[in-house]
């Protein structure tokens, strides 16, 4: 079996995949020997990071330890998580691996929560740390997203990282956020027109059920953004989903565009009948245009009933 071949094939490491799914333990064993020193050169390819992924997922953490050891060796999980195709196999790591092993990935994730928020990738591992880290990380993640919280809100990458957090957090924190979104505008409104704030809207909105005083200061918050709101397509399922009895959504979409208006202007001030005289004309122009363009050599031409081309 050529392991590593095979792992940097699209069919190869599907092939893989399923030998560590339901393959004999020989055969497990002899994938698992031949990744050994390879491991970051896998976690980096493309189809080879998902040969790791299975195998954390199918198989003991006491026989995977050794890829544990040489992710760490290559780079800093901060590092790992900013990695287009290594970052997959850092959260497979954290979801799946028991803590004393996962432990110091999660502990540099968690310290640079800042950075990694903000990241296009970084930001899911900061996430899995959230959901799988346990409620000491999740406290710490919640504290850095409190000093934070504008900055994550108006932020495409950290809108993903505050949903997590106002669904796993404490009842204390999650209703420290939900105050600070409640208390600025511009940051309510700027997420909610987002297409990663539409989740964090969501989960602010069920936090928000739980104090009377707080949802209505949020709908207050709908109603004093419904125009910017409305403009976008999220914007107007958020609202379709949160706060149908606003009908904001029915009211956008019933506005005529400045190309309707000036369409029905015009057919106003013209008749039907010159209307459809000039339509005509136009076409029939466009029509002698093309007919004039077309060079003469290239013209067909008929002879005895066949259609043969001549060339002057």
């Amino acid at each position: 079996m050529e392991v590593l071949r095979k792992a940097n094939d699209s069919a190869g490491c599907r092939e893989l995949q399923q030998l560590l799914q339901a393959g004999t333990f020989e055969e497990q064993e002899e994938i698992l020997r031949q990744l050994r020193g390879h491991v970051a050169e896998v976690a980096q390819s493309p189809h080879g990071n998902f040969v790791l992924q299975q195998a954390i997922r199918v198989l003991s953490s006491e026989r995977l330890y050794f890829v544990i050891e040489e992710m760490l060796r290559w780079r800093c999980p901060s590092e790992i998580a900013k990695h287009r195709y290594a970052c997959r196999v850092l959260e497979r790591i954290i979801e799946f691996f028991p803590m004393q092993y996962s432990f110091p990935f999660i502990e540099d994730v968690v310290r640079h929560t800042a950075e990694l928020s903000c990241h296009a990738i970084g930001n899911y591992s900061v996430q899995h740390c959230v959901e799988y880290g346990g409620p000491s990380c999740c406290q710490e993640i919640a504290n850095v997203v409190l000093n934070h919280l504008h900055q994550f809100a108006v932020d495409p990458s950290g809108c993903g990282v505050l949903n997590k957090v106002l669904i796993h957090a404490n009842a204390y924190q999650s209703t420290l956020l939900a105050v600070g979104l409640a208390s600025h505008p511009y940051t309510f409104g700027h997420m909610a027109t987002m297409q990663k704030g539409f989740a964090a809207c969501q989960s602010l909105f069920h936090v928000c059920q739980r104090h009377p005083i707080l949802e209505k200061q949020v709908r207050s918050l709908l109603k004093e953004n419904i125009g910017p709101i409305s403009k976008t397509k999220h914007g107007q399922a958020l609202l379709h989903t949160l706060a149908p009895d606003l009908g904001a959504h029915r009211f956008y979409k019933s506005w005529p565009s400045e190309n309707q208006q000036y369409q029905q202007q015009y057919q106003q001030q013209q008749s039907p009948q010159q209307y459809y005289q000039q339509n005509c004309h136009q076409q029939s122009n466009k029509q002698k245009k093309q007919q004039q363009t077309v060079p003469p050599h290239r013209q067909q031409r008929f002879r005895g009933g066949r259609n043969q081309r001549y060339q002057r």
